[in-house]
């Protein structure tokens, strides 16, 4: 074999070495340790702008969002139609105790409780409101009873927590050693499948990194929230996360139980009937999708 004839195996075995990933830069931390770190100036409040971008299957949809949202789970959520609309299409709040939905399109007005199934079919991301919050402000909502362990392939600390029979892995940027450990991603490991958090364009509120786009994935539903103006620590008034039940709209309660979210009674016009068979919900941001 000539000189010349050595050159690609050698490359190659050099493609194999860069490749093997990436090696922890610092000794073995604890869990409480980098999770201290990224909690670190904890977000209590957010009031951002920017845009949603949604896709669910072949469907797509793209509009404005607007959100208001706290700690403990109140939460105002407001799409607006591209131009030359710049309507409302879904006003999603939340006051911590009941979730209020308004579907302009088909001028539904739903009430359900505040919890995870009214969430997952009104968003399509399978959490609760306060976990939401976690989520969309790059916070780690729960941390109790962590484990650790080093990711090569992403140069991170995957840190596993269980909250009841659901488990969060946080992938906690390590390429930089401790002083630049931020949440990069997220894996909530589900009993039908796997919700994936990934975060892009971080920046430093006072001591807390966020990032300025979520990419959000939960089975056929791809969601990108892309951030142009986001305030940590604003203030929010209460009535901020309630809202009228428009005059023509036709009120829907709704219920959740073991089965999941299921219709309990419609009103039209002042006239209600309590439903007899469970009706399917499907979330405004995916029946707009599925109108386009």
């Amino acid at each position: 074999m000539t000189r010349i004839e050595f050159f690609l195996p050698a490359v190659l075995m050099m493609t194999l070495v860069s490749c093997g990933g990436h090696a922890r830069p610092y000794p073995p931390p604890t869990p409480d340790r980098v999770l201290a770190s990224v909690k670190r100036g904890p977000v209590h409040t957010v009031r951002a702008s920017g845009r949603i971008d949604y896709m669910g299957g072949s469907k797509r949809y793209k509009g404005k969002a607007f959100l208001l949202s706290d700690e403990t789970g109140r939460l105002r959520f407001e799409v607006i139609s591209p131009p030359p609309m710049n309507s409302t299409v879904l006003m999603v709040t939340s006051d911590g105790t009941s979730v209020r939905v308004w579907n302009a399109r088909t001028k539904e007005f739903f009430e359900g409780p505040s919890s995870v199934c009214m969430i997952r079919a009104f968003l399509s991301i399978p959490v609760g409101p306060k976990e939401l919050f976690a989520l969309l402000t790059a916070s780690v909502p729960h941390t109790s009873g962590a484990t650790l362990a080093w990711d090569s392939d992403c140069g991170c600390e995957k840190v596993t927590v269980f909250h009841g029979n659901v488990k969060w892995v946080y992938l906690i940027d390590g390429r930089k050693g401790p002083s630049g450990w931020h949440l990069s991603g997220v894996r909530v490991h589900l009993p039908d499948g796997v919700l994936k958090v990934d975060y892009r364009g971080f920046f430093r509120a006072g001591t807390h990194v966020l990032a300025k786009r979520a990419r959000i994935r939960y089975k056929k539903n791809d969601i990108v929230f892309s951030w142009s103006a986001m305030d940590t620590e604003a203030e929010l008034p209460d009535d901020a996360f309630d809202q009228d039940i428009p005059p023509s709209a036709k009120v829907v309660k709704l219920a959740c139980d073991d089965n999941g979210l299921h219709e309990v009674s419609r009103c039209i016009g002042g006239q209600c009937s309590n439903s007899s068979e469970d009706e399917k919900v499907s979330g405004p941001v995916k029946q707009e999708a599925q109108s386009h």
